[in-house]
């Protein structure tokens, strides 16, 4: 008796690898993703079909030599028995790190933070999203949904040097991880020269301006700090600027201080905690 699953798998002489560790997982076909829209990002997907998938621990796969994020695995059925099994997939398109501020101001690559594959492509061209957006540098950095879950107001540093503050996390149809970022670009990690305005001289009951002091900074423009920008705070310019410090280099900001960076100087207007509560977000004006 003909056995259909047997005959689904004879045309199946993929190797499939593991994305991380290069084991060989199962042998497999690809096939056309059949998304909803055609003309987006979905056009980029395939779908990978076998008689069993064998989903890796951190969920992306190897084909040849193209690394794929995978997402959601389905099932077809022939009299009620299952024969193939279908797992959507994403081209991955970089390496990334994820980390707290804090972390990529002690070291711009840091250490802590596990690199994980994925793929950064700018929201205006997803047409899978269902809303529009002003926000001219907001993309979307998809990732495995094993991955652990990003965390609001983190980083994200590319193996290209680009660096991405996460605004939220969503999780699509497929079964990917969307990380929805603004980008800072590839010169938001400077060093800043920092002057405290506001020293106090007991002996002379005066504030003195403090000696200026060298801090590594992230700088954004405040359109990125989607946080920042909707606080009930004091209005900003489109010069305005957002310098992110560590609280262990600046103790306690004070509207007033000055911080020079790249050759500009900036007073400072106010100071807020990042989410971690281990950094400064500065809003600074051109002096």
């Amino acid at each position: 008796m003909v056995n259909i699953a047997d005959i689904v798998s004879s045309h199946k002489k993929l190797p499939v690898y593991d994305g991380y560790t290069d084991e060989l997982l199962f042998l497999g076909q690809t096939n056309p993703y059949d998304g909803s829209v055609r003309d987006s990002v979905a056009s980029w997907r395939q779908a990978v079909s076998a008689s069993t998938v064998v989903l890796p621990s951190r969920g992306v796969i190897r084909l040849g030599t193209e690394r794929f994020v995978t997402g959601r695995v389905t099932a077809d059925f022939f009299n009620g028995n299952a024969i193939r099994e279908s797992v959507v997939v994403h081209p991955c398109s970089d390496s990334y790190r994820e980390a707290p501020a804090v972390a990529f101001l002690t070291d711009p690559i840091p250490d802590t933070a596990i690199p994980f594959y994925g793929n950064a492509v700018w929201r205006k061209i997803d047409k899978d999203e269902k809303e529009s957006t002003s926000f001219f540098n907001l993309c979307n950095i998809y990732m495995s949904p094993t991955e652990p879950r990003s965390t609001r107001d983190n980083l994200i540093l590319s193996s290209a040097g680009i660096l991405y503050r996460i605004q939220s996390v969503e999780s699509l149809e497929a079964g990917f991880n969307a990380a929805v970022c603004s980008e800072l670009g590839d010169n938001s990690l400077i060093t800043v020269a920092y002057t405290a305005q506001g020293v106090y001289q007991a002996s002379t009951d005066t504030l003195i301006a403090g000696t200026p002091e060298n801090f590594p900074a992230i700088f954004e423009l405040v359109q990125t700090n989607y946080r920042f920008s909707n606080l009930d705070a004091a209005k900003y310019k489109a010069s305005d600027r957002i310098v992110t410090i560590k609280k262990s280099d600046v103790a306690e900001p004070e509207p007033a201080d000055i911080c020079v960076a790249e050759g500009i100087s900036y007073r400072v207007i106010s100071a807020q905690d990042d989410v971690a509560g281990t950094s400064w977000e500065l809003h600074l004006r051109r002096v």
